[in-house]
């Protein structure tokens, strides 16, 4: 049996995918997980921008969820706090 279009897990991998492929997001790490109707994202992301792009990508693909963020920007190598 097929998982119904709107299961989680189907949601979590399309999710993925489309990250993935994305053309400015494909090296990002983060994490999908659903919960009816929310979706959290969480991970490190290189940039505002990414966040934003990232936003974009979910709103594209899941149009009507609530998005909770649980990301942080990760700090380019060799800068310290």
């Amino acid at each position: 049996m097929s998982p119904e279009p709107s299961a989680p897990e189907y949601v979590e991998r399309r999710l993925t995918q489309a990250v993935a492929e994305h053309h400015g997001l494909g090296e990002l790490e983060v994490d999908f997980r659903v919960d009816g109707r929310v979706i959290v994202v969480s991970g490190n992301l290189s940039s505002e921008d990414h966040r934003a792009t990232l936003h974009d990508v979910i709103a594209e693909i899941c149009p009507g969820y609530e998005v909770q963020d649980l990301t942080g920007l990760a700090k380019p190598p060799g800068e310290h706090s």
